[in-house]
């Protein structure tokens, strides 16, 4: 199956049109891995998908998954694909888990049922966003750190870590990453600080 994308949206990203009998693990990965370079962001439209669906795809092309500690995960996904409707309010621009020194390389979204009227998704390009400032704004960014506090109960980072982790399975992971500080409390939850760059 060929790869074929037309220009979506004002920026560069682009929209990939399939239909119900395309399948999407079919689609050339090295086509999409080079179209995803140059557009930052794409779209596939029509395909006929589902959570281990999206899941075996997302897998062709990430390392690892993250589990959001507050998301619940899909039935049929085996708790890789988890919702992102936290109620009907404004989100403001975002980058995912930016808070976090276990922020993804890419993100995956899959809508499997479509509202009748709204439920818009914006996505934000960072790179467009970051060439309308100006150079002193862009210097004052590149000067500053951000400091992150976050506390994870026993039960959230057992989510995020997976079934069966233990604490020392968390020391580990912590350990030796930069800019990451933590505290265990006595009843095994982590107080976490973490200090980055306000550039990525």
């Amino acid at each position: 199956m060929s790869l074929e994308s037309e220009p979506f949206g004002s920026g560069s990203a682009r929209i990939v049109h399939g239909t119900a009998s395309d399948d999407i693990l079919q689609l050339p990965a090295d086509d999409i891995i080079e179209l995803f370079k140059s557009a930052g962001l794409v779209l596939f439209r029509g395909f006929n998908t589902s959570p281990q669906v999206m899941k075996d795809f997302a897998g062709r092309f990430s390392t690892r998954f993250n589990r959001d500690r507050l998301r619940p995960t899909v039935e049929g996904s085996n708790g890789f694909v988890q919702m992102v409707t936290e109620g009907m309010g404004y989100v403001e621009p975002h980058a995912e888990q930016a808070n976090s020194p276990f922020r993804p390389d890419a993100l995956w979204f899959c809508c499997s049922v479509p509202p009748s009227e709204g439920g818009e998704t914006l996505a934000w390009d960072g790179v467009r966003l970051w060439e309308k400032f100006t150079p002193e704004l862009r210097e004052l960014f590149r000067q500053k750190k951000l400091r992150f506090f976050q506390r994870y109960t026993a039960e959230k980072w057992q989510r995020f870590m997976g079934t069966g982790s233990s604490l020392a399975d968390v020391q580990r992971t912590l350990e030796g990453i930069p800019g990451v500080s933590y505290y265990v409390s006595d009843d095994d939850s982590i107080y976490l600080e973490y200090v980055c760059s306000a550039v990525v």
